[in-house]
């Protein structure tokens, strides 16, 4: 049985703290290699970019970097959220379309109509509403939207705060 390993070191970090009004605040972490980890009230998320392009320093690459696709990165699976709000919309518009071009009856728009009430007062699950729904692909309608904390995060202290100075010491360092 090989023996167990144990690597020590030290690594540098650069560092930006900052806050806002409403006292939220972000500790962003990155190294030269392309670590980075953000540590926050929104939540706390790394993820290392080691092919970030010839010659673009990791301040740059993140000063670029827009909601999505950092998000995506960050916080993998997590970054989708299940909107009921969305998804009761787009429901409500498809009965309604339906009915007006005749695939669905007034009958059945009624029937629709009250299981979608009842999802969207919490009545059903949106899986009760798909396995009644009489929408084939009924999981389809389903809408996602980014991470309420990411967004947050993005919105309130990334772009204000960060970015700027993301972009100041990638400029700083040409």
């Amino acid at each position: 049985m090989p023996e167990p390993q144990l690597t020590t070191g030290t690594r540098t970090f650069n560092q930006i703290l900052a806050s806002d009004e409403h006292r939220s605040w972000i500790n962003l972490l990155w190294d030269k290699a392309g670590r980075v980890i953000i540590l926050s009230d929104y939540g706390n998320w790394s993820h290392f970019w080691g092919c970030r392009g010839e010659g673009v320093s990791t301040e740059k690459f993140l000063a670029e970097l827009d909601m999505h696709y950092m998000g995506k990165k960050m916080l993998g699976n997590e970054f989708w959220e299940f909107s009921l709000d969305m998804t009761v919309d787009d429901i409500r518009a498809y009965i309604k379309e339906y009915l007006k071009n005749g695939h669905l009856s007034e009958q059945d728009s009624f029937t629709e109509y009250a299981q979608v009430k009842a999802l969207s007062e919490g009545d059903i699950s949106f899986e009760m509403w798909c396995q009644d729904a009489y929408f084939d692909d009924a999981h389809e309608m389903a809408v996602r939207v980014a991470s309420s904390d990411w967004k947050q995060l993005w919105d309130r202290l990334w772009i204000p705060f960060v970015q700027p100075e993301l972009k100041r010491q990638a400029d700083a360092s040409l």
